[in-house]
This record gives C-alpha cells, sequence and structure tokens, in this order.
C-alpha cells in the first residue's frame, strides 16, 4: 500500500518521527527561553566577575564561585551563619575591620534588603521567609548599615563599604 507515492512503512515510521519531533518544536520556544535566560545569566557571571576583580580588598559572595573566578580569598560563606559554623561577631568583626570591602548578593535579597517590597506570586511564601531572614539575620544588618549598593548585573547585586 501507498500514498501519494510513500511506501506504507515509510510513511508509519514518518508518522512516529513526526508524532515525536512534534512536541519538541512546540516546546522550542520554551527551550529558546530558556537558553536566553542562561546566556544572560552566563553574561552576568562574566560581568560579576569583572567588577569584583576591579574592587580593593576581600569580598563576600552570595554565589561563591564568583568569588573564586575573581580571585577573591574565601572569606565567609553567607548561609554559615545561618547553620552556626562560624559567629556573627565573627563576620561583624570582618566587616567592620574594613578587611571586606564589597559583598555581592542574589539580586531578590539585595532588593529585599534595600527595602523593597514584596512581589506578589507563586513564590510569595518563600520570599516572605526571605524577608524574615533578610531582616533578621545579623549578616544582613551589617551590610545595611556599612555597605551601599553600587552595581546590579541580571540577578547580581554588588554591595561597597561606605
Amino acid at each position: 500500500m501507498s500514498l501519494v507515492g510513500i511506501p506504507g512503512t515509510l510513511l508509519a515510521a514518518l508518522l512516529i518521527v513526526a508524532s515525536v519531533i512534534s512536541p519538541a518544536f512546540q516546546d522550542l520556544n520554551k527551550f529558546r527561553a530558556l537558553y536566553l535566560l542562561d546566556d544572560r545569566l552566563a553574561r552576568a557571571f562574566i560581568d560579576g566577575t569583572s567588577y569584583l576583580r576591579t574592587r580593593p580588598g576581600d569580598a563576600i559572595c552570595h554565589n561563591l564561585l564568583l568569588c573564586f573566578r575573581a580571585g577573591k580569598p574565601f572569606v565567609f560563606d553567607i548561609w554559615t551563619e545561618t547553620y552556626g559554623w562560624i559567629t556573627a561577631g565573627q563576620v561583624s568583626n570582618l566587616m567592620e575591620s574594613g578587611v571586606v570591602k564589597t559583598v555581592q548578593l542574589m539580586e531578590i535579597d539585595a532588593d529585599l534588603l534595600v527595602g523593597g517590597g514584596l512581589p506578589n506570586g507563586p513564590n510569595s511564601a518563600l520570599l516572605k521567609w526571605k524577608k524574615e531572614l533578610v531582616d533578621h539575620l545579623r549578616f544582613y544588618k551589617e551590610v545595611r548599615q556599612g555597605y551601599k549598593l553600587h552595581h546590579r548585573s541580571a540577578g547580581l547585586a554588588f554591595f561597597v563599604s561606605r
């Protein structure tokens, strides 16, 4: 049997291939959006690394790889305050001594820190929890008091000492 000159087995194979490929083409826009987002984040990382390299002194980075790539020594993992691996007093001493000249945060944390409101949406419960962390952890209080927002780069925010 053939349809328009195409043998039946070839037609069946083409239909199977089309049924597998069709959803992939439907998701092509999603894939493209993810690719563009990934590209934007990669460019932000490169920009952030370059920015951090030009900054004098040590830095504390939310993204530890960013500090590493910028050639900054490991000072403090922001999340260790939450888990108690370093005391808040030790972090405060580092920051107040002037050794730490730059603090890199994720942009959402920076927005919450500088007084941005909580956006509504599917992640509002998570953002409310993050806002409570930002308001209560001593590390963020140190950033709020001793640093000012200086540079942003697609999801990254950099605070410099006042």
